[in-house]
């Protein structure tokens, strides 16, 4: 029994290991629902590959899928290829009358193996097998006969560390050594943590990836570990008995049909359609349809090879996203002449499955011969007969048993096309029958999942008691929240410290503020537990997320900002960036178009240089641009040549005070303090600095205070306290700063523009920029200076202020957000 778990909701926290994307996984899907339903709260640790992205979410349950780096097997498979070419061989070491012996369960040699190899060669090999046997029999020794277990036991070990279980589900063999040593790891700490392992196959009878040295090493690791699991759980009742006979158990496995859900789970249209409209076919043509994934052993080309037998009928497959093997299938087929009659669908979610396949005629189960595949009752065909589809199934001990004893469907000779076809043509002549037997009611409840959540709900409860207040559904939703509208998710440094945050939840509707992290690496990422929790929360809650530059909500366990990005977009969430001042246009560009431009100042060297450093900077945003992600600039420039880009203004806080009053607009107390003169750190020409350093000492001379930050320590807010703000004069636009300056009714100095191009909703005027140039600089900020002493400035205050307020006050902003993002 574990310790109390810790958490603060006090649900137990059960982590589910498996050594895949976890995707199209029904037995796990289905398996992590029932145990939130159970009351634990449920993590599901995964592995990563390139089709899916590391972070993801199942009905409300966190899914992480850890990075995939098989470092020993990498090494092993170089060390191999070093060593002289020998052939596999099925051979074992000869009996005393010189007749090859194989292995019980063992798949005979194929035809000419080991043909033209000396007998020194496989006499070598043999030895190498006989000793892989010995060593893996040892403690641990499976670990030197085949390193990937290793590499598995290191994927797993971390991400068990940083999410603390109360409580394990190991699914199939691959997480055995890292559960195995992390719960071991805990005792020492004065922790038991139960565990128990769901043997989803026959694993000595498994076509395992490696050949010989990787069976040997996986058979021999689960013979070891398998006696130190709390419990352990079977897939059928063949299984159980040869599990509990071979590895010596104290008690029968558990056996769990993995059945699917009685209650058919209908996709959105613009998800997917039933697969029968998928296919653009009509009610009458034959339909066959396989689940599962596309492998050689799994009988795929003998479907399509009876295709060519069975005029008139189509075949659908829904699988992985394997495009290499799927080529090949199609490949085969054209070649065949019935590439017009298949179809390669993916995956949809487990619990749509049965509604998915429910418009064919037929489901097709057609596993090659293995020992493991012998003991199998596959789920797919569970998942057929929910779906009320006949079965034909190739002649394996189990599946064949199933499909014949309950007369649901015909068999065929495994690996043979035309006797599949035979068995398809069987069972068109004789479909009413064969549909009336699977949709028998007593049929279809004997083969639900909810007949298995009970046995599996009584086994955790077992093993890790739930406290009575912690019992029930659970999962992730939306936090409560008395402003109606929109919910925002923003992802920032320090979300609540940008204004608009509260512009949004003061004009438009709640926000979900999101700490976010700088792709540039300036900041720790948060905690697993913390980031699966945030995100989560944001994919359930969030109607439209919103990024304040190149920041991570995740750190780097989504796969970094271009992927957690694309992830969110991937599952129909609406997503913009806020670019604010990010320099993302090419600087050749803006040098061509803008004459007088800082950058065609630049020597050829140097210019290459910014450009460089520039672009390196903009990647990541312009990678998202590139792909159509919307990008919300504050930039003029940039909006007009860069696709995918709105034009949004800076939303700016209420000034905390003014010092400008409303009789006169005259500054207070002005005669008794300098007038002060902020210079904007920004890009500008050697003339334009020159012409600084003219104004500065003029102006200081004339009793003005001039302040010049440097630009790290440089914030838009501080043109707010300015009396004057002088802008860029050469790039033709006005920068942040002066949104600030506008909004407190600062006067800017700079470059005049145009109104910015922005759509029907973002409309605004143009800025009342004081224009000034190199020559005249000195003289427009002393003139304005007197100006302000005299109080003589109110139009240009006046000016000022309320373009302040029109245009970033936060309201125009958030028009074009909820515009931008459908909301």
């Amino acid at each position: 029994m574990t310790d109390t778990p810790s958490n603060p909701d006090r649900r137990p926290h059960m982590v589910m290991v498996v050594g895949n994307q976890v995707v199209g996984d029904s037995r796990v899907e289905k398996s992590a629902v029932t145990a939130e339903q159970a009351g634990y709260r449920v993590t599901v640790l995964g592995t990563a590959r390139r089709t899916v992205f590391p972070i993801g979410e199942y009905h409300g349950i966190p899914i992480y899928r850890t990075p995939a780096v098989f470092r020993r097997q990498s090494a092993l498979n170089q060390w191999k290829s070093l060593r002289p070419s020998v052939s596999p061989t099925w051979g074992r070491l000869a009996d005393a009358d010189g007749t090859p012996t194989f292995g019980p369960g063992e798949p005979l040699p194929a035809p000419g193996a080991g043909a033209g190899r000396s007998w020194r060669d496989r006499l070598a090999e043999n030895v190498e097998l006989a000793r892989d046997r010995v060593v893996a029999k040892t403690p641990g020794g499976w670990r030197t006969v085949w390193p990937h277990i290793a590499d598995y036991e290191e994927l797993f070990l971390p991400p068990l560390l940083h999410l603390a279980p109360d409580v394990i589900h190991t699914h199939d063999r691959h997480p055995l050594a890292a559960v195995h040593s992390y719960v071991q790891l805990m005792r020492s700490r004065g922790r038991t943590i139960p565990w128990l392992y769901d043997a989803h196959e026959w694993v000595p009878g498994q076509e395992i990836v490696g050949g010989d040295q990787a069976r040997i090493g996986w058979v021999a690791a689960e013979a070891e570990l398998i006696r130190h699991a709390d419990a352990v759980i079977s897939v059928t009742d063949e299984l159980a008995g040869r599990m509990k006979s071979r590895h010596r158990l104290p008690e029968r496995p558990t056996v769990v049909h993995n059945a699917p859900l009685a209650a058919k789970t209908p996709l959105e249209p613009e998800q997917r359609l039933p697969l029968r409209q998928e296919c653009g076919l009509d009610e009458d043509t034959p339909l066959l349809v396989y689940i599962g994934r596309l492998a050689d052993v799994r009988g795929i080309f003998t479907v399509i090879d009876a295709l060519a037998q069975l005029p008139g009928v189509h075949a659908a497959f829904v699988g992985n996203q394997d495009d290499a093997y799927r080529q090949r299938m199609r490949d085969h087929a054209a070649q065949i002449g019935v590439d017009d009659r298949l179809h390669i669908a993916d995956y949809v979610p487990s619990s749509s499955v049965t509604w998915y396949i429910q418009g064919a005629t037929c489901g097709v189960s057609p596993l090659m011969p293995t020992p493991a595949h012998e003991l199998a009752i596959p789920t797919k065909l569970r998942e057929y007969l929910q779906s009320g589809l006949p079965l034909v199934v190739s002649d394996l001990t189990e599946q064949a048993a199933f499909t014949r004893d309950g007369g649901l469907g015909t068999v065929f000779a495994p690996g043979q096309a035309d006797s599949l076809a035979g068995a398809v043509q069987e069972l068109l002549d004789r479909l009413p029958d064969f549909r009336a037997a699977v949709r028998d009611p007593e049929v279809q409840a004997q083969h639900t999942w909810e007949g298995s959540e009970q046995v599996l709900t009584e086994l955790w409860h077992r093993l890790c008691p739930v406290p009575d207040a912690a019992a029930g559904p659970a999962g992730v939703e939306p936090a409560a929240s008395e402003t109606t509208g929109p919910v925002l998710a923003v992802v920032a440094e320090a979300p609540e410290d940008q204004p608009l945050v509260h512009a949004w939840r003061d004009q438009a509707g709640p926000v979900e503020p999101v700490p976010g992290v700088p792709v540039d690496g300036g900041g720790r990422g948060p905690a697993l537990k913390d980031a699966l929790d945030r995100w989560i929360r944001v994919d359930r809650a969030a109607d439209g997320v919103l990024y304040t530059g190149a920041v991570n909500a995740s750190g780097s366990l989504d796969g970094g900002f271009s992927s957690e990005v694309r992830s969110l977009l991937e599952r129909g969430k609406p997503v913009a960036v806020w670019t604010a001042e990010a320099p993302l246009a090419d600087p050749r560009l803006l040098a061509e178009a803008y004459e007088g431009h800082p950058f065609s100042m630049l020597p050829r060297e140097a210019a290459e240089r910014y450009r460089r450093q520039v672009r390196r900077s903009a990647q990541p945003l312009l990678d998202l641009q590139a792909g159509g992600n919307l990008q919300l600039l504050t930039s003029r420039q940039a909006d007009a040549r860069l696709l995918g880009a709105l034009w949004c203004p800076v939303p700016v806080p209420t000034p905390t005070t003014d010092r400008y009053g409303s009789s006169g607009w005259a500054p207070e107390g002005a005669q008794d303090r300098p007038v002060q003169v902020l210079v904007v750190p920004t890009l500008r020409t050697p003339q334009e600095e020159q012409a600084l350093d003219r104004m500065a000492e003029r102006a200081e001379a004339e009793g003005l205070e001039i302040l010049r930050p440097r630009h790290r320590k440089f914030r838009p807010a501080m043109a707010a306290t300015a009396d004057l703000v002088i802008d860029a004069l050469h790039l033709g636009e006005s920068s942040d700063a002066a949104a600030w300056a506008w909004r407190s009714g600062r006067i800017v100095v700079g470059q005049s523009t145009s109104a910015p191009a922005a759509p029907e909703e973002a409309a605004a005027p143009a800025a009342p920029v004081v224009q000034a140039g190199d020559h005249d600089l000195t003289d427009r900020v002393l003139e304005l200076a007197e100006s302000l002493r005299a109080g003589e400035a109110g139009e240009l205050l006046r000016a000022s202020h309320d373009y302040g307020t029109l245009v970033h006050d936060g309201r125009l902003s958030v028009r074009v957000i909820r515009s931008a993002l459908g909301l």
